[in-house]
């Protein structure tokens, strides 16, 4: 609005100046018309093009084009920027919830917390494509995540495991900078890894043995099962996310053990596990 107004006003405002550079400098001379004329115009051009490179700064558009800072704001950040060179598709939603956020009020660190179970379900979708060194850092941020979700908001912590609909409202009293600052690193780390993985550039790994892995699996949900109960093992352990009828806070204990169980096992085993957990 501010920026229209401003684009209204250009030619008076521009003529008005230099009409009153005419006048300062020649107050005390008489000009034909003609030169008058020749003169005042070369003010205005000169006036007008002064006017137009300032109004035209990011400087002066950031401070009176509230959606053009918002989006200046965003294409600064390392992350959106990551989505923007490997995912363009992606990087168009997340701009969308961003400035949905900033729109209301929020700031862009407000904003990215919000989105923090989108991005977190972004991630995830990757990990299957990335190196094992990448996955692992990422289980291990998911599981600092789930500890500060835990000490804070058990329902939330819940929320975030289980697939319900998260409190985004809630999400940026959730995690400490520190934290924030980990999952955009590793989620960025996912991506760069993930596209070389799709673009068969990474290299090559020792395999983990699926049966080794599987047996591995069920040793960490009998130990679930004798920490938490079959019912809260069962949950955490299935790729089919439902809803628990109810707020449990072992959830989000059980959630934590198991993942941290995977994180000890050899990199190979562990990274598969991981991938089969989190994916």
């Amino acid at each position: 609005m501010i920026l229209l107004a401003l684009q209204l006003l250009f030619a008076p405002v521009a003529a008005s100046i230099a009409g009153v550079a005419l006048w300062a400098l020649y107050r005390h001379e008489r000009m034909e018309d003609g030169q008058l004329v020749r003169t005042f115009v070369f003010f205005a051009v000169m006036v007008g093009m002064a006017l137009y490179a300032a109004i035209s700064s990011d400087s002066v558009r950031r401070r009176i084009d509230p959606q053009f800072r918002m989006i200046s704001e965003i294409d600064a950040h390392p992350l959106y920027d990551t989505f923007q060179r490997l995912s363009p598709d992606e990087a168009k939603l997340l701009e969308e919830l961003l400035t949905k956020e900033m729109s209301r009020g929020a700031t862009l660190s407000e904003a990215m917390l919000r989105a923090r179970a989108w991005l977190t379900a972004a991630g995830n979708h990757r990990i299957g494509f990335t190196d094992q060194t990448t996955r692992l850092n990422w289980g291990r941020v998911a599981v600092d995540s789930l500890k500060e979700l835990r000490s804070r908001d058990t329902l939330l912590c819940q929320q975030m495991i289980s697939g319900q609909k998260v409190d985004t409202q809630s999400l940026p009293q959730a995690f400490t900078e520190k934290n924030t600052a980990a999952f955009h690193s590793a989620l960025i780390a996912v991506y760069e890894a993930a596209d070389k993985g799709m673009r068969h550039e990474l290299p090559r790994e020792q395999a983990a043995d699926f049966n080794a892995t599987a047996l591995e699996f069920r040793s960490i949900k009998a130990g679930l099962e004798r920490e938490f109960g079959a019912d809260i093992a069962s949950f955490i352990s299935s790729r089919e996310r439902q809803d628990w009828p109810a707020a449990e806070e072992r959830l989000c204990s059980a959630r934590i053990a198991q993942l941290e169980a995977m994180l000890t096992r050899p990199k190979a085993t562990a990274a598969l596990l991981i991938d089969s957990a989190l994916r």
